[in-house]
């Protein structure tokens, strides 16, 4: 494999699979079961307990809700990761750091979060994978930045007056 698919492969994995798990909260019956056992960890009491109550007579509708929205904003990240890295092609080194950073942000946020209040969540794991992706991706892009000059093949330097030319 060359180092432009091991550039390329994780971040178009990483967008499919964030869509992925965002189709999965849009149609799921009860989404907020997916996460059942962190989310009650949290709350320290059972769904069944919370919508036993009259007063909570709609919380299922709400949180229904909730992780439809939930749901297709994680679908419509993992979009603009497919298309940004389609369209860039990441075939500059200007394009790679912009997504590597962005998806960094994005995952140590994550982290943080699912740590301080969801840490048994099962979807810590696609976290992880997400990290491990973004980390294969940004090393073969270290390595191809050494080995052509960052991936601006397509452009040349002018010397004589400093200036890019197609």
């Amino acid at each position: 494999m060359n180092l432009r698919h091991l550039v390329t492969y994780p971040i178009y994995l990483t967008g499919l699979g964030t869509s992925l798990l965002g189709l999965g909260w849009l149609f799921a019956p009860e989404p907020w079961l997916l996460d059942q056992k962190a989310n009650e960890a949290l709350l320290q009491t059972t769904y069944a307990q919370l919508l036993a109550a009259d007063i909570n007579a709609h919380l299922g509708d709400y949180l229904t809700g909730l992780y439809r929205f939930f749901g297709w904003w994680i679908f419509a990240i993992g979009l603009l990761v497919l298309a940004y890295a389609f369209a860039a092609r990441l075939e500059t080194k200007r394009a790679r750091n912009v997504l590597h950073f962005t998806l960094v942000l994005i995952v140590g946020g994550l982290y943080a979060l699912q740590l301080k209040f969801i840490p048994i969540s099962p979807f810590l794991w696609a976290t992880y994978g997400f990290a491990a992706m973004i980390l294969l991706s940004f090393g073969a892009s270290l390595k191809m930045d050494r080995s052509d000059g960052g991936g601006c093949e397509g452009i040349r330097r002018d010397t004589s007056r400093g200036t890019q030319s197609a």
